[in-house]
């Protein structure tokens, strides 16, 4: 399986996540009345965790992958697309968390802020697209490293 394939798969599994977490949420609170108060402590405490943990995983998730790729000059290239990858999914796993829990929260809770967390997390799951052109650059990009070193 190519580097490409395998990320595509935990790319696409973390929309797919978002999805199961807005259908699950979605009839929860519609048919076993899974509801709490926004207003409550315990719904004021629940969208500030998540708001600080969207705020934190997207530039944290994207910087955290780009520092990683700069240690990675070093490394022989079958090491290197081993570590690319599990890197790789790493962050999208960590931005993906956030895009499902903001999801879930929204309709549990009923609240507007959730839905823009959940929007700024899919524009940071976007940002992990896997394609041909990215993945080459990004390992190119550890290989000029080394070479200006």
């Amino acid at each position: 399986m190519t580097i490409k394939t395998k990320l595509n798969i935990v790319y696409y599994a973390s929309i797919l996540l978002g999805v199961a977490a807005a259908i699950i949420a979605f009839f929860g609170a519609r048919d076993w009345g899974w509801h709490i108060d926004s207003q409550s402590t315990s719904g004021i405490t629940i969208s500030y965790i998540i708001i600080l943990y969207i705020m934190l995983s997207v530039p944290g998730g994207l910087g955290i992958h780009n520092r990683m790729l700069k240690r990675l000059a070093k490394e022989s290239t079958q090491i290197k697309e081993s570590k690319y990858i599990k890197y790789s999914i790493a962050r999208l796993v960590f931005i993906a968390i956030g895009f499902a829990v903001s999801i879930f929260f929204f309709y549990i809770l009923r609240q507007q802020s959730l839905i823009f967390c959940a929007g700024i997390a899919a524009i940071g799951i976007y940002f992990c697209k896997p394609t041909a052109e990215r993945i080459s650059y990004e390992l190119s990009w550890t290989e000029n490293k080394q070479e200006n070193q």
